[in-house]
């Protein structure tokens, strides 16, 4: 699955007329690494929209920062600091996720937004 992310990493590549390997080497990164972020099968470590920044001038820190967070293809929490409720909801949550309705997420944005 393309991620917004990947959207832009390969749009930058196409506008500055890079290839792959090039792109990647101007980023400190590998090819492999390159093509699976493009394809969404990658995390994606933060300090990326700092070298693309600085390599390639485009957008600003925060906006790749965000393109980052969204395509991210899974996250890791640290449930420790939080009560037995706490973490009861967050999994009930990560178990339900891929069954909830579009509504059904809005409501839960909704509730965590507020």
């Amino acid at each position: 699955m393309v991620t917004a992310f990947g959207k832009f990493l390969r749009k930058l590549r196409v506008d500055k007329e890079l290839v792959l390997r090039d792109m990647a080497t101007s980023l400190g990164i590998s090819s492999a690494q390159l093509s699976a972020m493009e394809l969404g099968k990658r995390t994606i470590q933060l300090q990326l929209a700092e070298k693309i920044v600085a390599n390639y001038g485009v957008s600003s820190v925060q906006e790749i920062e965000q393109l980052i967070h969204v395509s991210q293809p899974s996250i890791k929490t640290d449930l420790t600091s939080g009560n037995e409720q706490q973490r009861e909801t967050m999994i009930m949550f990560a178990r339900a996720f891929n069954e909830l309705s579009d509504d059904q997420i809005k409501s839960v944005q909704d509730i965590i937004m507020k």
